[in-house]
Formats: structure tokens, C-alpha cells, sequence
């Protein structure tokens, strides 16, 4: 049950006013604040977890980026054979045309800017850990920006808190192909009985 709650506020977007409406209509009296109650809950018996999933992510080289199967130094090579031809290209481009514009335009302002960051934007070339974007990152905070208008507000600082540690709990379950209602009853159940130190074993690639 609980499981279920977690799931439909977290991964379905449904707040729980509406999850209380949805078990009215079929004879269930559980009030909006008992729901958050064990949510409330919920969130501190994963905390452990959690925090051991944020020393996972913070001890990686880089963060928001995939796990990509090929090595880095084989991405540098790749990019550096196909990428960089075409970056120095367009700055060729960029500063040739920059020349034929009128100092003041909007256009030359946008190129001069451009060019004014070419050292950081052109980094990736060099260094097969870095992403030439944050696409990764945006698409797995899609859920939170649909839930965050389905829900208007978190309700305090813990609520935010407790919002933070259920999405990195089912955000961690989408990208290794687990099952979310499966994850939240299997922690739950697990986490009381074994020692805070073994949370570890329950991050991605952890051995079981």
C-alpha cells in the first residue's frame, strides 16, 4: 500500500489529495494527512539509502552524464577525429563573418560572445568524460517538473527534503530497469534490519 502511494505521488504525478479522493470513491477513508504521514516516514527510513547513493554519484567523475560503454579515451579519439574538423570550421566561420557585420549588431554581439567562450565549449574534444550537453540531466527531471505543477508546492523545506529523497530513490530505479513499486517495498522492508553501513549494497552495480 505504501508502496503504492510512493509510486502514484513520485513516478504518476497524482498528489495525494487526489490519491485520498481516488480511495473515497471506493469506500477507503484514508485522510490526505495520513498519506503524507507515511510518506513522511517513508522518507526516513530511505534516508540511509539515499546517502549512500549520494556518495556514489559524488565519488563518479563526472555527474549527470550516461554511462557510456565505451571508454573515454576511445570517445576523445572518436570526437577529435570526426568533431574537431567541424569546430574548427565553424570558427573559421564565426570569425569571418564576424568581420562583414556591423560592430553594434545583435549578430556580431551573439558571435563575439560565442567565440568568447570557445575554450570551455570546445573542452569536450579533449576529454572523453565530459557531455556536450546536460540533455541527459533535463530528461531525467521531466518527472519532477510535471509533478511539481500537478502538486503547486512541497509544503515546507521537509517537504522538499522528503520530495528529494523519494525522486533520487525511483530516479535511481528507472535508470537500472528495476521495478518501482518492487524497489520501494523491497527497501522498506530491508533497510530496518540491516546496519546503516550496508546501505551501499543496494546503489547501482553494488555486487548482491
Amino acid at each position: 500500500m505504501l508502496a503504492h502511494v510512493i509510486t502514484s505521488k513520485y513516478a504518476d504525478h497524482v498528489p495525494l489529495y487526489r490519491q485520498a479522493q481516488i480511495y473515497a470513491r471506493e469506500g477507503v477513508d484514508l485522510d490526505r494527512s495520513v498519506l503524507a504521514r507515511w510518506v513522511g516516514e517513508a522518507s526516513k527510513l530511505m534516508n540511509p539509502l539515499v546517502e549512500a547513493l549520494r556518495r556514489y554519484v559524488m565519488s563518479t567523475d563526472k555527474l549527470h552524464g550516461d554511462d557510456t560503454p565505451r571508454p573515454p579515451e576511445e570517445r576523445r579519439q572518436v570526437r577529435n577525429a570526426r568533431a574537431r574538423p567541424l569546430f574548427e570550421s565553424m570558427r573559421r566561420w564565426l570569425e569571418d563573418s564576424r568581420l562583414q557585420l556591423a560592430p553594434k549588431s545583435e549578430t556580431a554581439a551573439a558571435i563575439r560572445y560565442a567565440l568568447s567562450l570557445w575554450h570551455s565549449l570546445s573542452r569536450y574534444l579533449d576529454d572523453g568524460r565530459i557531455e556536450l550537453d546536460n540533455l541527459i540531466a533535463e530528461r531525467a527531471l521531466r518527472p519532477v517538473a510535471v509533478g511539481r505543477r500537478n502538486y503547486l508546492f512541497a509544503g515546507s523545506d521537509n517537504g522538499g527534503q522528503r520530495a528529494a529523497i523519494l525522486y533520487s530513490l525511483i530516479g535511481t530505479a528507472r535508470l537500472n530497469g528495476w521495478t518501482l513499486k518492487h524497489t520501494c517495498v523491497t527497501s522498506s522492508a530491508a533497510l530496518p534490519t540491516i546496519p546503516s553501513t550496508a546501505s551501499r549494497s543496494f546503489c547501482p552495480g553494488a555486487s548482491t
